[in-house]
C-alpha cells in the first residue's frame, strides 16, 4: 500500500542591522526550481518551474532572536511540499529550533537564532535536490510516497515518485546523501500533512 503526501516586527537587537538590510532589499523574482545538475537552467528564461526566491527577516531582542521565513508557504506551494517539511529541515541542518505560530489566521514560520537568507537558500537548494528533484529526469513534478511495509518485519519508507518519467525512488540514508532524520519525520508525521498544495507551474 502507498500513501500519497500532497500535503500538505524588527528588533533593534544590535548587531542585526546589517543582517535586516541584506534579507529585506534582497531581489522577490522567481527562481528555477533545479537541481545541482541542472545548473545550466538558471539563465535559460523558457524554464518553466520556478518558485518565489526565498525571504527572511530577524525579529526579537539579543536573547530571543528569530529568523522569520517570511514568504515560504508561498513557495512551498510551487514545490509542491508542506511548510513544516522543509522548516524541519532548515532546524536540521542548522542545529536550531523551529516553530509554527498563527496570529490572526495566517501563520508564521520561525528558526531560533539569526540566519543569512544567503545560506538559508543554499540549504534549501538542498532540499530541493533530496526531495523534490526527480533522480532519473531532473524534473520538479515529483510526489513524495509513503510505502507501507509489506510485513511486521520491514520497515515503512520513502519514496520519490516521479509524474513526468514515472521514476520511483526508495529513498535511504545511502540514496543521493538523504538525511535519514528527515525521512523519519515525513514518515511520523504524514497522516497530520494532508492539506493539498499545488504543483509546480509556470508563475
Amino acid at each position: 500500500m502507498q500513501i500519497v503526501l500532497t500535503q500538505y516586527i524588527v528588533g533593534n537587537c544590535e548587531g542585526l542591522d546589517k543582517y535586516l538590510h541584506a534579507m529585506e532589499s534582497e531581489t522577490r523574482d522567481m527562481v528555477p526550481i533545479i537541481s545541482g545538475v541542472g545548473k545550466n537552467l538558471m539563465t535559460d528564461p523558457f524554464y518553466r518551474y520556478k518558485m518565489p526566491s526565498l525571504q527572511a527577516r530577524i525579529e526579537g531582542g539579543r536573547r530571543k532572536t528569530k529568523t522569520v521565513l517570511i514568504n515560504l508557504e508561498d513557495m512551498c506551494k510551487s514545490l509542491n511540499r508542506p511548510p513544516l517539511y522543509v522548516l524541519k529541515y532548515f532546524a536540521y541542518e542548522l542545529g536550531t529550533s523551529s516553530q509554527l505560530s498563527k496570529l490572526s489566521g495566517v501563520n508564521k514560520y520561525m528558526l531560533l537564532g539569526v540566519f543569512d537568507v544567503i545560506k538559508l537558500r543554499e540549504i534549501l537548494a538542498k532540499f530541493i535536490d533530496k526531495f523534490v528533484i526527480c533522480i532519473n529526469c531532473n524534473n520538479p513534478e515529483t510526489k513524495l510516497i509513503i510505502d507501507e511495509p509489506l510485513t511486521k518485519k520491514t520497515d515503512t519508507s520513502l519514496s520519490l515518485l516521479c509524474q513526468a518519467c514515472g521514476n520511483h525512488n526508495r529513498l535511504s540514508k545511502n540514496t543521493r546523501g538523504v538525511d535519514n532524520k528527515m525521512i523519519n519525520y515525513i514518515v511520523r508525521e504524514h497522516i497530520q500533512c494532508e492539506h493539498s498544495f499545488a504543483p509546480a507551474t509556470t508563475p
